[in-house]
This record gives C-alpha cells, sequence and structure tokens, in this order.
C-alpha cells in the first residue's frame, strides 16, 4: 500500500464511506489495544538509553512525559519506510488509512491524530465507550484526523500485500 492504492472506491458525495475491501475489516479495541502495548514497549527500548544519555540524575514526571511524547512524535514519521504501520501495526495487520477512501495516510493527518491521542487519553472513558460501539471503532483521535485503522483478514494475494 506504500503506493497509495486506496483500500475502497471513495464514496458517492454525502454518502458514508463503504468500507474495507474484501480481506480488510475494521480493527476491534483488543487489537488496537495490543498493538498499542506492543508499541510501548518498542518506545521503551528506544527511549530509555536516550533518556538516560540526557541527564540520569534529574528525574521528574513531567520530563519523563516530554521525552516520552518526542520520542512516540519521533518515532510515528520513522515508520513511514514500514508503510506508514509501527512494528506492531505490521505484526497484527493493522493499518491506519484516510476514512473517505482507503489511503495511506500523509504526514498532516498523521500529526492531527498524534496530537488527537492525547484529547483521547484525557476523554478515556468516552473514548472507550466510542471505540467499542461505533461500527467504524473509531477514536477521537480518528475522528479528528478522518482516519480508521483497518485489519487484514487473510493473506495478501495481490498488490496490497505490502
Amino acid at each position: 500500500m506504500t503506493d497509495g492504492t486506496p483500500l475502497w472506491e471513495a464514496p458517492a458525495k454525502n454518502a458514508q464511506p463503504v468500507g474495507p475491501i474484501p480481506g480488510y475489516r475494521y480493527a476491534n479495541l483488543v487489537e488496537r489495544v495490543a498493538a498499542t502495548f506492543l508499541d510501548y514497549i518498542v518506545f521503551a527500548v528506544v527511549a530509555a538509553p536516550a533518556y538516560i544519555l540526557i541527564d540520569p540524575r534529574i528525574y521528574s514526571p513531567i520530563r519523563t512525559v516530554w521525552v516520552l511524547v518526542a520520542f512516540v512524535g519521533v518515532f510515528a514519521f520513522a515508520i513511514r519506510p514500514l508503510g506508514g504501520r509501527t512494528v506492531a501495526g505490521r505484526l497484527l495487520g493493522l493499518r491506519i488509512v484516510r476514512r473517505s477512501d482507503g489511503a495511506a495516510i500523509g504526514d498532516g493527518r498523521a500529526i492531527v491524530r498524534l496530537l488527537g491521542l492525547f484529547l483521547t487519553l484525557i476523554i478515556w472513558p468516552v473514548s472507550l465507550i466510542v471505540t467499542l460501539v461505533g461500527r467504524e471503532r473509531r477514536t477521537p483521535a480518528d475522528a479528528l484526523a478522518g482516519t480508521v485503522v483497518i485489519k487484514r483478514t487473510k493473506a495478501p494475494t495481490d498488490a496490497l500485500s505490502s
């Protein structure tokens, strides 16, 4: 999908998106939480040495949060060579795509989605309910960025296998 090939046809004007093509479905909450957990492990492995190198004598919760936020942001852009997916997303067959047509998201949407994750964390009970009951399983971050998370349900057999 790194070639920009959409994963579904754009809907008619003022119509709801039709959803993923055969072989894909919307990712559920358990899959998304599992991917997030695995990504945090990757973040910790990458961020811990840098955190110690910055200045190991100074500890503060605020500093820790800012260092993690910085690494999450850097990581979000470092995954571009992986087809726009994190390591966990690749392992679990998850992909973040534009809701409108299923194409890969660009840097602008990635930034909006990253900022939207903070909103999602602040209002996490509402986020949890919305993600559980919505047909597309979208979080507030997805709604702000105009994205959905989809999962590959069968082995790819064509050009979409990337």
